[in-house]
């Protein structure tokens, strides 16, 4: 099996100079990320099995390498995922509460967003005060 690992990007390139780098490489969707030992140490206080949707993933991910991050990662875009059980797609689930399946999707994705962001900043503040120095703010919200 062969693989692809992607480091470009050729969307909106009028928009970038320089399109490996962020924020023209900023953001992708990650379905099944890999990781080095030394990044795993690091990813593996993010990934929980309870936020099925990972936003924020994608933002934070960049703590647990060496800058530039933007050289240190990279896509493995050849492989089919499914998605199963809890919805993950607006297209998935069935109404409720009078909202429809993209809507329920939708909240659950601003409420995991929100509670992943809490625990990397809890993390990462655990993080710098057992090395004893100052943490250095990398919020993961859109600035």
């Amino acid at each position: 099996m062969a693989l692809q690992l992607t480091r470009e990007t050729d969307e909106k390139l009028e928009w970038c100079s320089n399109p490996p780098r962020p924020p023209c490489a900023a953001f992708v969707e990650i379905m099944a990320p890999v990781f080095s030992r030394d990044a795993w140490r690091c990813v593996w206080h993010m990934i929980q099995n309870d936020l099925v949707h990972g936003w924020g993933l994608d933002f934070a991910l960049r703590r647990c390498v060496e800058e530039p991050a933007y050289e240190k990662i990279g896509i493995v875009d050849s492989q089919w995922i499914v998605h199963q059980f809890i919805p993950s797609l607006g297209s998935q689930g069935k109404e409720e509460n009078g909202k429809s399946p993209l809507e329920g999707v939708r909240d659950r994705c601003h409420m995991e967003w929100k509670m992943f962001e809490s625990r990397v900043d809890n993390a990462e503040k655990d993080y710098f005060k057992s090395l004893q120095v100052q943490s250095q703010s990398k919020s993961t919200a859109f600035q």
